[in-house]
């Protein structure tokens, strides 16, 4: 009973000294992981019987509760057991108690204890680690396991410097508050914190903010990023940066910006635009990547974003660049094929320092002109659409060189030519086009300087010139030798000399002035044409002769009505104002020394100028009258008296033979129609006749008839004449003697003609003479250099008829003149030794061979033939035509100096010479050296 009694005092006491011991009661932090749980032991008593004492620990998010942990029985025999709490949740608050369990049967529960396990460490979520490009305010993201209750965060962020380094106090997932620096790269982390545990730190990470979002557009079209079609003299625009003072412009085809394309001032830019200079384009078709670099403020130092465009598709080259002379052809080609494209062409002499632009062209070709000689240019040509905005391709550059000054050709008299002209003229060529003068230099010694130019002490310069030829100031010295040269003048610069050639100015002056024969008019002739003109003839050609014309209307000379004075050369004398109709006399007389003596006047020659036989008033031509005339559209002007009303028609042609009424009677004559007008332009003529033709002169005259009912016709005016400038073409000659059927009282004949103006290059001439007025059988002199030929072998007794012809280094060829006719009369000459004819036909070969400047070419023909003698090039290209007539049965020889059809000397080689004469053909070789 005593051992009852104390057991039942006992009890309390043991109970109340069993208690949970750790973790202890509303403790934190606890370490999710192995764990010690103490309680205070309950005091089994072994009772001898079977013992199964033991405990349970129970663990739950409710008081008594065992959903997370419950040990199993018979497994915790002492008041200590490690748990493991590490799939607890963080920052959880768990309830635990103790079961004591005595021989299988549960004798106590603990009073239950409570804890909260640790907070977790946070795990970061964004930005994830090593992003980039960045936003200076990028959103912090993280998560953190189990509760949260009482949880704050910190951010910890550096550049390097490591933890803390800069903390941002309170923040919460999703904080995108902080500023960072463009461009920079941050470690950062989020620090877990609960009050009366231990902060928890993350993992950290790293991220690099991006660039300025500064870029606004590139044009032209204004795009923004990934443009496409753009011009290749973009312009940049972007945003400013706080407190930059300037930016940088990068472009490059690599978007990590390893190469730059080189762009003059694209550093340092104070403003927000940048557009690509000229000649800096960049390549079409072509992907490019742009940023700026900001310097000063705020974000110093740091890039812009990156933007691409693609530059407009287009391929353009220049392909052909051909220089001649100061000008240049140039033709290029843009592919793709473009519509609506224009053109600039820029031109530089000094590599685009300065530089000449020809803008807009539509044609995909130029040619250059006025350049400077010798001189080394660039040429660009760029594409640009029709509005000029957006510029497509620049070509590349190409270089060409001008010819230097040229250096001229002498074209004649060359070689020792006997020139019969004096004071002679000159002739050369340069070709190639120059625009600029020429300075002729003479001497009567060929010896020159080392530069080439002639040094005598005779030397002389002539007057600078911009035609293609030149005549002496004065008469030149009979029988003397002259050198000449020629160089080129641009207005500042002097070209090289050309080689030096020869002439002879022909001598024949008489010791006594001969007596002239008159030609024209004589025997009392009516003469239409008026003024009228003289012509007369001295029988055989001679030098520094002058001559004086009298002219009267009475046939004494007693008080002449005029006196041309003493004037050289010429054959003949137009008189400056018309006479009035009636009777006159004329005589000419020569001078061996300018008029100190003289001959005898010759014969007294009549003509008579005609009056009108109607009685409508005849008009007067006034203009142009006797002048040359710059235009193929003159204007016709008369005078007539009137009343009565009257009405106009004028008759030209380029010849003045007239018929019995004085009218112009040449099949080329013809009338325009009617007009009240008295002065008109030749085209506006009704019924006007044929347009007229440059280098002719022309014969016209002018008839007036009643305005009014029965329309009575008046008499045709006198023949007045003028000249159309020749320009580059030949001109008709004008005979001058023998003419109108004059005996010559000899079996030669020395013909002479007169250029009416002066041609711009050296004129050839060919001359026809025949027995026939229709010039059937004619003979033909080809090729002569003066205006001036003899004739031999003429019959007795015969008259003939002559023409001649002009043509120019360029193929042009004038009408024929007028026909001039001579007669020989019943005299006595030497007749050539008969000929024997050929029995085959025959080429010799020319002699001398090689020859230089001259060859003489032999052939027979043994019955009359159309015979052409031609000469070719190695290449089968026809260099000159020798012969090409009619030929007699007979040996015949032509000589050939070295000149091609125009006039110029070929080169030194080889070349062929080819006959044919019916059907017989024939070549050779021969070789021209110099």
């Amino acid at each position: 009973m005593k051992k009852l009694v104390l057991l039942l005092f006992l009890i309390p006491l043991i109970i109340s000294a069993q208690n949970l011991v750790s973790p202890i009661d509303n403790s934190s932090g606890v370490v999710l992981g192995v764990t010690t749980f103490d309680w205070d032991d309950y005091g089994f008593e072994n009772d001898g019987t079977g013992e199964d004492d033991y405990y349970r620990v129970k663990i739950g998010t409710t008081p008594g509760g065992s959903e997370f942990y419950y040990s199993p029985a018979s497994t915790i025999t002492t008041s200590t057991e490690n748990i493991d709490l590490s799939t607890a949740l963080n920052n959880t608050l768990y309830y635990w108690t103790v079961e004591a369990y005595d021989d299988g049967v549960l004798v106590y529960t603990y009073t239950g204890f409570s804890f909260t396990t640790e907070i977790a460490t946070p795990v970061l979520t964004a930005p994830t680690n090593g992003a980039t490009n960045q936003s200076i305010t990028p959103t912090f993201t993280w998560t953190l396991a189990g509760g949260t209750g009482g949880v704050t965060y910190d951010l910890q962020y550096h550049t390097g410097g490591g933890f803390p380094g800069t903390t941002v106090s309170g923040v919460t997932s999703g904080h995108n508050t902080t500023v960072f620096a463009y461009a920079t790269t941050y470690t950062w982390r989020i620090v877990a914190k609960k009050a009366g545990e231990p902060d928890k730190p993350s993992a950290s990470r790293t991220f690099t903010t991006g660039n300025p979002n500064l870029l606004s557009s590139v044009a032209n079209p204004s795009q923004g990023n990934y443009a496409v079609g753009i011009s290749v003299l973009p312009t940049f625009t972007w945003l400013a940066s706080t407190g930059a003072t300037s930016y940088d412009l990068e472009v490059s085809t690599d978007p990590a910006f390893g190469s730059l394309v080189p762009l003059t001032g694209s550093t340092g830019i104070a403003g927000l635009t940048y557009t690509v200079q000229e000649f800096e384009q960049l390549n079409s078709g072509t992907l490019y990547y742009w940023r700026v670099k900001i310097n000063g403020g705020v974000n110093n130092g740091i890039y812009s974003n990156v933007w691409e465009f693609t530059t407009v598709n287009g391929n353009l080259n220049i392909t052909t660049y051909y220089p001649y002379g100061t000008s240049a052809n140039l033709a290029w080609l843009l592919l793709p094929y473009t519509a609506n494209v224009k053109y600039d062409l820029y031109y530089s002499d000094d590599g685009f320092t300065t530089f000449t632009t020809v803008p807009n062209l539509t044609n995909t070709f130029y040619t250059l002109t006025g350049l400077t000689p010798a001189t080394t240019y660039d040429v660009i040509v760029r594409a640009k659409n029709n509005a000029g905005t957006v510029i497509i391709a620049y070509s590349a550059s190409v270089s060409f060189t001008t010819d230097g000054l040229p250096t001229p050709y002498l074209s004649y008299p060359i070689s020792g030519a006997t020139t019969y002209s004096n004071p002679p003229y000159l002739y050369w060529y340069t070709g190639t086009l120059f625009s600029g003068q020429y300075q002729v230099r003479y001497a009567t010694n060929s010896s020159v300087d080392g530069s080439g130019m002639l040094n005598h002490g005779s030397a002389a310069n002539l007057a600078l010139t911009s035609n293609l030829f030149t005549v002496f100031p004065a008469a030149l010295t009979p029988g003397q030798t002259y050198y000449w040269q020629v160089r080129c003048f641009d207005g500042v610069t002097y070209g090289p000399w050309s080689a030096v050639e020869s002439f002879v100015v022909y001598s024949s002056t008489p010791t006594v002035a001969p007596v002239p024969y008159p030609s024209w008019p004589v025997g009392g002739a009516t003469y239409y044409l008026n003024p009228p003109t003289f012509f007369w003839y001295t029988g055989t050609f001679t030098t520094g002769l002058h001559f004086e014309v009298e002219w009267d209307d009475a046939s004494n000379f007693a008080t002449p009505l005029g006196s041309s004075g003493w004037f050289a050369s010429n054959l003949y004398y137009t008189l400056g104002a018309a006479l009035t109709p009636g009777t006159y006399w004329w005589r000419v007389r020569s001078s061996v020394d300018g008029g100190v003596t003289w001959s005898a006047w010759s014969t007294v020659e009549s003509f008579v100028i005609p009056a009108a036989t109607s009685t409508v008033n005849v008009p007067y031509p006034t203009a142009p009258v006797g002048v040359i005339v710059p235009t193929l559209n003159p204007t016709m002007s008369w005078f007539a008296i009137t009343p009565p009303a009257l009405e106009y028609r004028i008759r030209i042609s380029p010849y003045s033979s007239v018929d019995g009424s004085g009218m112009l009677n040449h099949p080329t004559a013809q009338s325009s129609g009617w007009t009240s007008s008295t002065s008109i332009a030749y085209n506006s003529l009704p019924s006007a006749p044929p347009a007229l033709i440059a280098g002719v002169t022309y014969y016209w005259q002018v008839q007036s008839r009643l305005a009014a009912p029965p329309n009575t016709e008046s008499s045709w005016s006198y023949v007045v004449s003028f000249e159309t400038a020749a320009g580059a073409t030949a001109i008709i000659p004008l005979v001058v003697s023998p003419i109108q059927g004059q005996p010559i009282n000899s079996t030669s004949a020395i013909l002479t003609w007169a250029l009416p103006g002066k041609p711009q290059t050296h004129l050839k001439y060919d001359v026809e003479y025949s027995k026939n007025a229709d010039f059937s059988n004619a003979v033909r002199i080809s090729g002569l250099n003066e205006p001036v030929a003899k004739i031999d072998g003429l019959d007795k007794n015969s008259k003939y008829y002559w023409r001649v012809i002009s043509k120019n280094n360029s193929g042009s060829q004038s009408m024929y003149s007028s026909v001039g006719s001579f007669s020989t009369g019943n005299v006595t000459s030497v007749e050539s030794e008969h000929q024997v004819i050929p029995a085959n036909f025959e080429l010799a070969q020319n002699y001398p061979n090689p020859f230089n400047p001259t060859t003489s070419i032999t052939y027979s023909i043994p019955k009359d033939n159309f015979v052409t003698i031609k000469v070719y090039d190695m290449l089968g290209r026809e260099v000159a035509t020798l012969v090409n007539d009619y030929k007699n049965a007979g040996n015949h020889t032509v000589k050939w100096n070295g000149d091609d059809n125009y006039g110029q000397k070929v080169a030194s080689g080889t070349y062929i010479y080819r006959i044919t004469a019916g059907s017989f053909v024939a070549t050779k070789k021969m070789v021209l050296l110099k």
